[in-house]
């Protein structure tokens, strides 16, 4: 009984862990950069500029401290120069920004972000 218990909280590690990976496989640097999508890293490169909404690494049920010591954390590397906050939210682990392609480069790398979209505004549904 337990072995099984064992195999299953292995398992379920396992599944937790890869909850957020993406299709694609694993990336050579260890799968840190397949938190931006390459279609996105390819429009910040044409365009200069991409906003995205970076969803950040905090543990379930973290405080507004967790969260906003999450998003210092990830402005911190990005270079003054090569971003701007459009929103911040103080329960979501997310921050809204425009960034450069060398932000992104920096998020892809960064242990505190956990994906990178790209923000499109949506109009109201009537």
């Amino acid at each position: 009984m337990r072995a099984r218990l064992t195999l299953l909280a292995g398992v379920l590690s396992v599944i937790v862990s890869c909850a957020g990976c993406q299709a694609g496989g694993v990336e050579p640097d260890g799968g840190r950069a397949a938190v931006v999508p390459a279609e996105l890293m390819a429009r910040a490169k044409q365009d200069g500029w991409v906003r995205v909404i970076v969803n950040l690494r905090v543990p379930s049920g973290s405080t507004e401290a967790a969260v906003r010591a999450a998003r210092e954390a990830v402005v911190a590397v990005l270079g003054p120069a090569s971003y701007r906050i459009v929103r911040e939210y103080a329960t979501i682990p997310a921050v809204a920004l425009v960034v450069s392609a060398d932000a992104l480069n920096r998020l892809a790398r960064s242990p505190h972000v956990t994906s990178v979209q790209a923000d499109m505004p949506l109009e109201p549904k009537r």
